[in-house]
């Protein structure tokens, strides 16, 4: 999505709770925010936990196979 269409939508989702109950357009916001979540990546199992109150999504590759990760750092010539 574009900036534009998302600044559309976002703006005509807005403009919809301006004479709600604050209780509704909260609601209501938090249902138009889900409207822009992308759909979870395939092959991939996904985990919501919190770690001291902070809230954590892990995405975990299917099947999970042990792999390794390979750091190279190199000094500036």
């Amino acid at each position: 999505m574009n900036v534009d269409a998302f600044i559309q939508r976002f703006g005509a989702g807005l403009e919809v709770m301006a004479e709600m109950p604050l209780p509704q357009a909260r609601r209501a916001y938090d249902k138009l925010c889900r409207t822009f979540t992308p759909p979870d990546p395939d092959g991939m199992r996904v985990e919501d936990s919190e770690i001291e109150s902070v809230s954590v999504r892990r995405f975990i590759p299917q099947p999970s196979t042990p792999g390794a990760i390979l750091f190279i750092h190199g000094e500036a010539l």
